[in-house]
């Protein structure tokens, strides 16, 4: 599988990544797939509720409770209503369940797989 083309996805803070596959593959072309995404393990990853995560100034952000800073995060991927992030965050800190400032609630980060 070769790297062909990304680009960023401004609404998600993620990104697009367009791959194409040897010759003698039994994908025809368009045909969806899914592709896992390892990281290194010294690079630590966070699960945090997607909604937690938006775009300040075109840069991935999220509001941690401790010391109520909002701090830049790289999102590493998003499903549904998670994203996988990695930033200054440690085990047991809050991050606001949304990037709204009115937003009282608060959701653990958890450390991913």
């Amino acid at each position: 599988m070769t790297l062909v083309e990304q680009a960023p996805d401004a609404m998600a803070g993620t990104r697009r990544a367009w791959f194409s596959l040897a010759p003698d593959a039994a994908l025809a072309p368009g045909t969806p797939g899914r592709l896992e995404v390892r990281l290194p393990s010294d690079q630590p990853a966070w699960i945090v509720p997607a909604r937690a995560v938006g775009l300040v100034g075109g840069v991935a952000r999220l509001d941690r409770r401790r010391e109520g800073a909002r701090i830049e995060v790289e999102v590493l991927a998003m499903s549904g209503s998670v994203a996988v992030v990695s930033g200054a965050l440690e085990a047991g800190d809050e991050v606001a369940a949304s990037l709204r400032t009115d937003v009282e609630e608060a959701a653990p980060a958890g450390s991913a797989p």
